[in-house]
């Protein structure tokens, strides 16, 4: 029987700088990289979620970026069963896989496998979702989010208050089961898709550093164009609540574009998100045991980070040559 693979993780919150190190450690490993990021895998939603641009795609192949239509759901369990089936082909190749992203649940999805929620009836279940989308209208985001705090606070507090599909994929899982989505998670040991010898790679920095660097992105992100994506995304009939759009601020930049909101108060409260999306990422990572930490001073970027990666990846690889 042939042995595991080893696989490469690169992970860390959102602005740390895993996009430009990711393509350099490719570069030197010929390797393809695998995104975990729950936003950039929407067609679309390229400048917003700063997913690599052309340049850096045509020096490494990406897989899951600006591949689906934003109005469809997307979830850990479809991207677990469908990065491991990337990984083998990228490894029957002779190439080697690297997984990049800051979407925990992806991450534990692929490696530990996902939750299959307990069998229940499609009739019900529809019923329940109708249900919480006629709430959501009629009552806003805001008031299910703090009812998903006092049912499930576990669930609610790794969520953004803009995450709408994960917001009402709580609740609903609630209604219909009478307990909480986490601790239904935490009962049942799924069967990860692909075994694999993980390295993992955590990037960090400091936070005053890491939220300079998120506000700078924003600043950066609409001077290349995202208010413009925005309004051909409005302009193609995709809804605010979209499943691609919620989280870190298409849904703001579309009340500016309606008039209710300037652009300095709309730039403020993505910087905001940004930040906040950070702290919860920052809260996930902490329970990760096994992850090599590796800390980024203000002053080093892709390159010195790849080097870092690249001597982790060396050591480890030796342990399981």
């Amino acid at each position: 029987m042939a042995s595991p693979p080893n696989l490469l993780i690169i992970t860390g919150p959102t602005g740390v700088g895993k996009t430009s190190a990711a393509v350099r450690v490719a570069e030197e490993l010929d390797g393809e990289i695998i995104s975990a990021d729950s936003r950039q895998v929407y067609r679309g939603l390229v400048i917003g979620t700063a997913a690599p641009g052309p340049d850096l795609q045509e020096r490494v192949p990406h897989h899951f970026i600006n591949e689906i239509d934003p109005r469809k759901a997307w979830s850990a369990g479809a991207f677990a069963a469908q990065a491991a089936e990337r990984i083998e082909d990228i490894l029957s190749r002779g190439r080697q896989p690297i997984v990049v992203g800051g979407s925990g649940l992806y991450l534990r999805a692929l490696t530990e496998g996902f939750f299959e929620e307990p069998d229940t009836d499609q009739e019900e279940r529809q019923e329940v979702r109708d249900r919480l989308r006629e709430r959501l209208e009629e009552e806003g985001l805001e008031v299910l989010y703090q009812e998903l705090e006092e049912r499930d606070p576990e669930w609610a507090d790794r969520l953004e208050p803009g995450d709408t599909q994960r917001i009402l994929r709580g609740l609903e899982v609630f209604e219909i089961h009478g307990t909480p989505l986490s601790e239904l998670q935490e009962k049942h040991e799924p069967e990860p898709p692909i075994e694999a010898n993980w390295c993992r790679v955590l990037l960090e920095r400091d936070r005053e550093d890491l939220y300079e660097r998120l506000d700078q992105r924003v600043e950066n992100l609409l001077d290349s164009g995202w208010l413009g994506e925005a309004r051909s995304l409005q302009a193609a009939g995709v809804p605010s609540g979209a499943p691609g759009l919620t989280g870190l601020g298409y849904d703001v930049l579309f009340e500016h574009l309606r008039g209710a909101l300037s652009l300095d108060d709309a730039v403020g409260t993505i910087q905001q998100r940004h930040r906040n999306y950070a702290k919860r990422q920052l809260t996930w990572f902490r329970n990760i045991e096994d992850a090599e930490v590796i800390h980024l001073e203000p002053e080093e970027g892709g390159e010195e980070a790849a080097d870092r990666i690249l001597e982790v990846w060396n050591e480890f690889t030796a342990t399981y040559a």
